[in-house]
């Protein structure tokens, strides 16, 4: 299965192309600040979609939320080691 990483997933653009993501088959990160927006998304797509919360603009958030995914979550492109 193929895996994105969706930034600024709570609304919008993020939003929208998590849930076309997830109809085309693909598991999504969705990524953004607000949790409860996030959680939401997550529980109407299952296992789909994963969370990470965190703001892009900071670098070490995102290796810390990257890091927190569960196992399993691979295939990431361009991932920092």
């Amino acid at each position: 299965m193929k895996t994105a990483i969706v930034t600024a997933a709570t609304s919008g653009i993020g939003e929208a192309t998590t849930r076309a993501l997830v109809r085309a088959g693909w598991q999504v990160i969705a990524t953004g600040r607000r949790a409860e927006r996030l959680e939401r998304l997550a529980a109407e797509h299952g296992g789909r979609v994963h969370t990470a919360v965190f703001d892009v603009t900071d670098p070490a958030a995102l290796d810390h939320a990257l890091d927190s995914l569960p196992d399993g979550i691979g295939g990431i492109a361009g991932r920092r080691e």
